[in-house]
């Protein structure tokens, strides 16, 4: 078992990584209370995923499993004192808010919260391992990306609260994947709710109410702010005309167009390119 070790008063931060012929435990130990994040970065599973909990300032362990030979497994973890989290706390974060309530019992029994890690995440992990500063401006550094990391899992803990609340299945969540690369790919074509939840394989409600969670935009929301992305592409990147991008990007009648990119925008899409010459000059 390989381990590196880096603290200071907020937070303590450990790398590991090991290889083991039989499932063992890794014993560790707090001085102070903490929330504790660790990643699975790599597992003889192929589920990498976090959990986070609240620490007691005791000896605790970590199953550390069996992997295959010659095989490394690797992982990260980061304790904040809860000094520390309390600046943090907001009950805006559901997340955040349940963690928060359990911190007042005097012993917590709960569960970890567990979510998966996304690619954003891992390659963070990866930058914090790799920095090249030192002194007071490597804990400066260090204290930055550990509150950066922290709000991607508070967000994806969020996102995952927000899923269970709709119900949502694995199944649910790939159907809905399909529907946003759809759109993406047809936004420009007339996409109705009813053709959309058979195309993909999913009932309208849980596409309406799924895809909003998922998303955090409604599949009309998103259909319109694809087409007036192209649009704005379009028109001052292209040189485009007005009535000829509404046709692109699947308006019928041009002020209907002209109406839509207003309210995304604010301005008309003659006055985009007017106002963009105008400032170039």
């Amino acid at each position: 078992m390989d381990l590196v070790d880096i603290a200071n008063q907020n937070f303590h931060m450990t790398w590991g990584t090991f290889r083991a012929s039989t499932e063992s435990t890794l014993t560790e130990h707090f001085d102070t209370a903490s929330v504790v994040s660790h990643f699975q970065l790599s597992a003889p599973t192929n589920v990498k995923e976090f959990c986070v909990y609240h620490q007691q300032p005791k000896k605790y362990t970590h199953d550390i499993p069996k992997t295959k030979s010659g095989q490394k497994s690797q992982f990260f973890e980061v304790a904040i004192e809860l000094s520390f989290f309390e600046k943090i706390y907001t009950p805006d974060s559901r997340f955040l808010d349940t963690m928060h309530k359990q911190l007042l019992l005097t012993t917590s029994t709960a569960s970890p919260f567990r979510a998966t890690i996304t690619p954003a995440m891992k390659a963070l992990i990866s930058d914090i391992g790799t920095h090249n500063y030192k002194g007071h401006l490597m804990s400066v550094y260090l204290e930055i990306k550990t509150m950066e990391l922290f709000l991607m899992q508070i967000q994806e803990m969020d996102r995952q609260t927000s899923l269970k609340k709709c119900q949502l299945s694995s199944y649910d969540v790939a159907c809905l994947h399909d529907a946003k690369n759809f759109i993406e790919q047809h936004f420009n074509q007339s996409i109705s709710i009813v053709g959309l939840a058979q195309q993909v394989g999913i009932n309208q409600t849980k596409l309406k109410a799924g895809f909003k969670e998922l998303f955090g935009n409604t599949v009309f929301g998103f259909i319109r702010d694809l087409q007036m992305e192209k649009a704005r592409h379009l028109l001052l990147d292209e040189k485009r005309y007005v009535g000829e991008v509404a046709d692109i990007v699947g308006y019928k009648h041009a002020h209907h167009f002209a109406a839509a990119f207003k309210r995304k925008y604010g301005i008309l899409p003659s006055e985009l390119k007017s106002n963009y010459c105008h400032t170039n000059r």
